[in-house]
């Protein structure tokens, strides 16, 4: 098998992570509907429903960030859709540019995002995985710049947790 796989870096694709995890301070059962309601908490962009019932497998929307540059190559938005729900578990997201690109950007990627819940008795821990997928391979040194620019969705995933810890504080379920 000379032609076969013998090491990651033989893999015809590049992989770069994300991982944030939070705990609030409420029941998994009181955190899921919020949780389900991802544009409540993911407010750093206008969301639009392409398909599908919002909180349900199969919801996909248009992701249209705000305050994009002038510059930034048309079009201004990405998609996302809800691939797998596991009651007061896991919600899976598949999130893609649009077809040919999106913000100038038109190499084929994928990311496959996870929101976990564990289950603490009174809290819950949270977890955010993100596994970003691109095809083929890249320019040296690309997975280290996407890391770098991973460290401003981190920083927005701060701000989702508290606002996630907001909503829940506020809102019976």
């Amino acid at each position: 098998m000379a032609d076969g796989y013998r090491t990651l870096d033989d893999k015809p694709y590049e992989s770069v992570y994300l991982h944030a995890e939070t705990v609030i301070d409420h029941p998994v059962r009181r955190v899921w509907p919020h949780v389900l309601n991802i544009g409540g908490w993911m407010s750093a962009h206008d969301l639009e429903t392409v398909a599908g019932e919002p909180g349900k497998v199969g919801h996909f929307e248009k992701v249209l960030p705000r305050k994009l540059a002038a510059e930034v190559p048309q079009p201004h938005y990405h998609m996302y859709g809800i691939a797998e729900i596991i009651p007061l578990k896991l919600i899976a997201l598949e999130v893609m540019p649009e077809k040919g690109g999106s913000y100038g950007k038109t190499r084929q990627s994928m990311s496959f995002d996870s929101i976990l819940l564990n289950d603490l008795g009174e809290r819950t821990a949270l977890t955010f995985l993100m596994i970003d997928v691109f095809a083929g391979k890249g320019e040296p040194g690309f997975c280290e710049r996407r890391k770098e620019e991973l460290k401003h969705a981190r920083s927005l995933l701060e701000q989702y947790f508290e606002n996630l810890k907001g909503l829940v504080e506020q809102g019976g379920a």
